[in-house]
């Protein structure tokens, strides 16, 4: 394990304990690039937090494991979709009714008698503690390698968690505890690290520099892990919210800011999310916590009063938002850097689907909380997603029908697990001739030295599903002819971004899904119509609004 000096221990010391939000755009001070974008006015409005007086030992268990997205300009409450179709299927949702069952007992039982169960609530201690030890992995990498671009610090921190999952597979006790983004071990010579490398290389550094920048960020890699162990140690038995701690809300038409004051702080902590999207959470929230009709159902406010419910909901919201700063490379609440990678499609492609497959139930395999559309969705962090429908990570679910929707990060090595997990989904479906159908959205990839790294190292998922006899339907969308929504949506005043590359919708079913039948051509006509990029669209009705202003 990589020492720690005592120099590299203090300065952590002081972050951690001084000077943690002495970044602009976080604290309110000036930060051109982001401010630009989320002008704040209004007031504050402050939420005083509670304090708990007793704590039980018994360690809630957690496990490592992403409602319709909105205009970003509107601030309708969004509210649950048609449940016909979006129908809760028991494989998915199972695991997710017991989950929120217990935290809501737990939950109960600090209400009413101010008992709290460690793990309860995210420490948000230990969130901040390792966004910002991500933060410092990705500024090393961009700052010793001129022209990298973040993606490829994500798909590095992706794929090495993918390969670090594989690794600890058949160890159930560590594989328990895989839910930080901190790798417990990499090295230079693991897959992601090679192709981290070679996309270096491409970027036009050189080959020694490269290796030796790589293998440095994995020595600081390691040498986090100590520390932010240390921290959750610490943190692990103490109420996230203590005696004279608060939360601001300050918000205008367009962005609510979340401001954590803490007495032993220098400044305190900010992070902002649209309005629009703020109560895309809530109604999530409360529709996840309320569906159980034989307890007292969870209130944000009682007679106009702040309750325990809206202090622990706007924890929550703060940790997730630092949890997918984290995953994006710990720059995107600061400067808007990262997260292109998690882009969601249109809610107009969910429709068609919807068109096409109108008695299935359905799964949107890659989300979050935040870019989610379907009410069963599978995500990244269930220990804090599934507060909001979250039913786990696809990778570890087993589904034998339905429609699944799987429009994941590209990610060379979580795309080959994805296939190899459709492929095992697709076998149990065979095996009880059930109807399976996934609808896979990937950037189109190629061999040929002239395009980048990762769609060169992405072929080989691309082609497995291509060549599969699963595979009943291949649709091509050149980069001019459709969008996405972007993945900082949440942050962004714009939601919409024109495509950058060619991609591929893959339609793979079960043998009892291919006789079925369905139409082909207008499942394709639909879907391109629904792909189209609306970015030019939402420009020009924002240039409008700022003339008529």
């Amino acid at each position: 394990m990589p020492k720690i000096t005592k120099k590299r221990r203090r300065e952590r010391k002081d972050v951690l304990a001084n000077g943690l939000f002495n970044i602009p755009g976080l604290t309110g001070e000036a930060d051109n690039s982001l401010e630009t974008c989320l002008a704040e006015f209004g007031t504050a409005t402050a939420v005083p937090l509670f304090k708990t007086e007793k704590t039980s030992h018994e360690p809630l268990e957690t496990h490592s494991h992403q409602t319709r997205n909105i205009n970003v300009t509107s601030t309708e409450i969004i509210k649950p979709k048609d449940q016909s179709f979006f129908a809760a299927c028991p494989s998915h949702t199972k695991d997710l009714s017991d989950r929120v069952s217990r935290w809501n007992r737990e939950f109960r039982t600090f209400v009413d008698q101010g008992t709290y169960t460690p793990g309860l609530l995210p420490s948000f201690d230990v969130e901040v503690a390792r966004h910002f030890q991500v933060k410092d992995l990705s500024v090393y990498l961009l700052e010793s390698c001129p022209g990298i671009k973040i993606p490829a610090f994500e798909r590095w921190l992706i794929d090495s968690k993918i390969e670090e999952r594989q690794r600890i597979a058949l160890n159930q006790e560590e594989l328990s505890q895989h839910n930080d983004l901190i790798l417990s071990h990499t090295t230079l010579e693991y897959g992601a690290s090679q192709r981290l490398v070679a996309e270096l290389s491409d970027a036009g550094v050189s080959q020694d520099r490269a290796i030796k920048a790589v293998k440095e960020l994995c020595r600081r890699t390691q040498a986090a892990i100590p520390e932010l162990a240390s921290q959750t140690r610490r943190f692990a038995l103490r109420t996230p919210l203590r005696k004279g701690d608060r939360i601001d809300v300050v918000k205008d038409s367009r962005v609510f800011s979340l401001v954590f004051h803490r007495k032993s702080w220098k400044k305190p902590f900010r992070v902002k999310i649209n309005v629009s999207h703020y109560h895309k959470l809530k109604t999530a929230f409360l529709r996840v916590h309320n569906s159980d009709h034989q307890l007292k159902p969870i209130l944000m406010y009682d007679h106009g009063k702040p309750t325990k419910a809206i202090h622990s909901f706007h924890l929550i919201i703060m940790s997730l938002l630092l949890r997918y700063s984290a995953l994006s490379g710990g720059q995107l609440l600061v400067d808007l850097r990262g997260g292109g990678m998690q882009g969601a499609v249109h809610d107009e492609v969910f429709e068609a689907l919807q068109t096409c497959f109108p008695n299935e139930s359905f799964l949107e395999c890659f989300a979050s909380p935040l870019n989610c559309y379907a009410a069963n969705f599978g995500s990244a962090f269930t220990d804090i997603d599934f507060h909001f429908g979250s039913v786990g990570d696809f990778l570890d679910q087993s589904i034998s029908h339905g429609v699944c929707e799987a429009n994941p990060p590209f990610s060379p090595g979580l795309m080959d697990t994805m296939v190899d997990r459709i492929e095992y989904n697709l076998t149990l479906a065979d095996q009880t001739s059930s109807c399976l159908t996934f609808v896979v959205i990937i950037p189109t990839t190629s061999t040929s030295e002239d395009v980048r790294t990762a769609k060169r190292f992405a072929t080989k998922s691309f082609q497995r599903m291509l060549g599969s006899a699963a595979c009943r339907l291949h649709i091509s969308l050149a980069a001019r002819d459709h969008g996405y929504i972007e993945g900082a949506q949440h942050l962004r005043p714009t939601r919409y971004k024109e495509s950058n590359f060619d991609t591929s919708v893959i339609l793979l079913q079960s043998s009892a899904a291919r006789k079925e039948n369905i139409d082909e051509n207008n499942l394709e006509k639909r879907l391109r119509s629904a792909f189209t990029s609306r970015h030019k669209a939402e420009v020009d009705t924002r240039k409008e609004q700022e003339l008529s202003e």
